[in-house]
């Protein structure tokens, strides 16, 4: 009996170590959702306390080093004041490694050309919160079938057993909150036919 509560103990404490520590992994608290096939906390589901308190949409880009070439895109086309704003918005964000992908004059021309990155911005932007796995009042992204963007473009949403597609772009990670919508993190950059 006592090895059985001193073993259970154990696990407990290792729990609440294991969280804590991929808490403070995360900058300002973020926390990703679960993903299929992924070991993700499934948390942010649901209509959270934790939204109203959190930074910014713009506040997460400038804190998450890997979203800082999307962060400059949104600079250059001038759209920082949106993503400031009430909101809510749903923001797919490609990460630096994304960016990097892209063929070299590509991405130089988004960074360098504000038309050319507010293509980009907005084809990554949804109105409203997109939230995968939501329950209450928030719109669950696995169920929506597709999203319209800013620009207007409809972009598929696939949803199978190992993954959830954008588009072509894989979601690598889900439900960063923000206090004017949500962030998802994607693999690749959404490129606007002009900015090819």
């Amino acid at each position: 009996m006592k090895r059985s509560r001193f073993i259970l103990s154990l696990l407990a404490a290792g729990a609440v170590a294991a969280m804590t520590v991929a808490y403070a992994m995360m900058p300002d608290g973020a926390s990703s959702g679960y993903l299929p096939g992924s070991a993700g906390s499934g948390g942010m589901g649901t209509d959270n306390a934790m939204w109203g308190s959190a930074p910014s949409i713009m506040a997460v880009l400038e804190t998450h080093s890997q979203f800082s070439d999307f962060r400059q895109a949104v600079e250059r086309a001038g759209l920082s004041s949106t993503l400031e704003s009430k909101g809510p918005f749903t923001v797919f964000v490609p990460t630096d490694e994304a960016f990097n992908r892209l063929p070299s004059p590509a991405e130089e021309k988004i960074l360098a050309n504000p038309q050319e990155a507010k293509a980009v911005v907005l084809n990554q932007m949804a109105s409203g919160d997109l939230v995968y796995g939501a329950t209450g009042t928030k719109m669950d992204l696995a169920r929506v079938g597709y999203i319209v963007t800013a620009d207007g473009n409809r972009i598929p949403v696939i949803v199978t057993r190992h993954q959830v597609k954008i588009g072509q772009a894989r979601l690598v990670e889900a439900n960063i909150p923000a206090s004017n919508g949500i962030i998802h993190v994607v693999d690749q950059v959404s490129i606007s036919p002009s900015a090819k």
